[in-house]
């Protein structure tokens, strides 16, 4: 089984206001995320949050959600709280960002069909030569995951175990973008529109 933890307790500081909750065809980004790990082959889904607005539009489609009271210290809290609140049997961790509206349930699902073939493996997605998120853990990282610090994410663990990583491309570069500002909201939403 596989657990995704839905990581939506940022701050969104450049974009002025909490950007989960902007509409994508008139759904909360957030939401429309959430939606497609309800339809995925994840066994377990976690909504890690910060804003109660953030639950609430989320809150039928994860099995639990779990308040970041120490979001102020970094992404790696919550990366801590989905690890630690993860069903024991998982063998795995996929961490998927709130802010990436067009990741679709085929690239989540490669994924994790993809470890089911290398369950020792992380798997990053490649999007057009671009790496990307969301990331697959196999629970043998799980204390690494928990030693992580501040604003670092996994991305220092990739760093560390090279060897370990297995990219897994894509060609649809849209569903790798994220929307940290808002030109980039922008730009994802004519996409949607065309």
């Amino acid at each position: 089984m596989i657990t995704a933890v839905l990581i939506a307790s940022g701050f969104s500081k450049r974009m002025g206001q909490e950007k989960l909750l902007l509409p994508i065809f008139g759904v909360p980004m957030i939401q429309r995320i959430a939606m497609k790990l309800q339809q995925s082959k994840a066994g377990e889904r976690i909504l890690v949050y910060r804003n109660q607005e953030v639950r609430k539009v989320t809150g039928d489609y994860v099995h639990q959600a779990v308040m970041n009271e120490k979001a102020a210290l970094g992404q790696s809290e919550a990366v801590k709280l989905g690890v630690k609140k993860a069903n024991p049997q998982s063998s795995g961790y996929l961490f998927v960002l709130g802010d990436q509206p067009l990741i679709s349930v085929e690239v989540i699902n490669q994924l994790i069909e993809t470890h089911q073939k290398h369950p020792y493996r992380i798997l990053r997605p490649v999007y057009a030569d671009q790496p990307g998120n969301p990331v697959l853990f196999p629970s043998d990282f799980r204390e690494q995951l928990l030693q992580l610090e501040g604003d670092e994410g996994g991305r220092v663990i990739i760093q560390a175990n090279r060897q370990a990583v297995l990219e897994c491309s894509f060609d649809c570069r849209e569903a790798g973008l994220d929307a940290d500002t808002w030109e980039t909201y922008r730009q994802l939403t004519k996409k949607l529109e065309s």
